[in-house]
């Protein structure tokens, strides 16, 4: 049985704000391959942008979703015995290389590649330390994902739309029990009330915009169920029609299918001689996956 669960996201990007009183990040342009941009920092924001920056790194620990219960169950009970080097490397390709939210740096071909090369990464973690029992399943699960990456459609400010239900999850590993992600749900199922929610977020103070917004969702939820009581039902069945149309049998793209991924040296050689032969093509996303920590230890 599915169980409902009532969430909120909280939006706002206020890092830069909070290191210099301003924001001063510049966006690459669009094929340049996301080389990062320049960023200056005063000495008297220094102290408190360490401390900021162990509260976004702890991000890259957690678990990343595509929303399909049984792939991301299959993902999170392959890695549930592994360290968590390799677990945050595990979810890093999901994160980084599939289902990256904006995509505004990178051409369509670049994504794509993007793409590809994730899923040889997850080739080289079933082949080196994901539990045998376990990899079939798994490289079936990163398959699905990297599918529904390819299918994804950007709008015109690089915002990925990954087209299925998002669940949310209590648990852990092969403990991971499904939840109804509401937000998603509105958003997909009645866009004047997920409009309604974002002006809301805009238009409330910073000390208020959670409270606001979690009583709107709460409201439109228990509103929704009573006006129409199959509308779970519904958003799962626009889901599940999206994946059977526009994933289920969509080809991957083989940008790295030559790659030996039976080892670390093989595998960043590979990245190293793909990067040789098409210079400037995917180069910050290439030299930051060579600069990867988990390569290093």
């Amino acid at each position: 049985m599915r169980i409902a669960n009532i969430h909120h996201c909280i939006e706002e990007s206020t890092f830069l704000k909070n290191i210099n009183g301003e924001d001063t990040f510049v966006p690459p342009k669009k094929g340049d391959g996301e080389i990062a941009a320049s960023l200056q920092i005063s000495d008297a924001a220094q102290k408190r942008f360490e401390e900021d920056i162990q509260h976004f790194d702890r991000r890259i620990a957690l678990p990343e979703y595509c929303g399909i219960y049984k792939t991301d169950k299959a993902v999170a009970a392959a890695v549930e015995g592994c360290s968590k080097e390799e677990q945050i490397f595990v979810y890093g390709i999901i994160r980084q290389n599939f289902l990256k939210e904006n995509t505004s740096s990178l051409t369509e071909e670049e994504r794509q590649a993007n793409i590809a090369l994730g899923m040889k990464k997850a080739e080289y973690a079933s082949e080196n330390f994901i539990p045998e029992e376990h990899r079939e399943k798994f490289l079936d699960a990163m398959n699905t994902i990297a599918k529904l990456a390819s299918a994804g459609k950007a709008d015109k400010n690089g915002n990925m739309n990954y087209g299925v239900a998002k669940s949310s999850y209590l648990g852990h590993g092969s403990n991971l029990v499904e939840t109804t992600n509401t937000l998603d749900m509105m958003k997909n199922m009645d866009s004047a009330a997920y409009d309604e929610y974002q002006r809301i977020g805009v238009e409330s103070s910073n000390e208020d915009r959670t409270l606001n917004r979690a009583r709107f969702l709460a409201n439109w939820y228990i509103k929704a169920l009573k006006e129409k009581p199959d509308i779970i039902e519904e958003y799962e069945k626009k889901s599940n029609a999206y994946f059977d149309k526009e994933v289920k049998d969509k080809e991957l793209p083989a940008h790295f299918d030559s790659m030996d991924v039976s080892n670390k040296e093989t595998f960043l050689a590979g990245i190293r001689n793909f990067m040789a032969k098409n210079q400037n093509f995917l180069f910050g996303i290439l030299s930051f996956e060579l600069s990867n920590k988990f390569w290093k230890d």
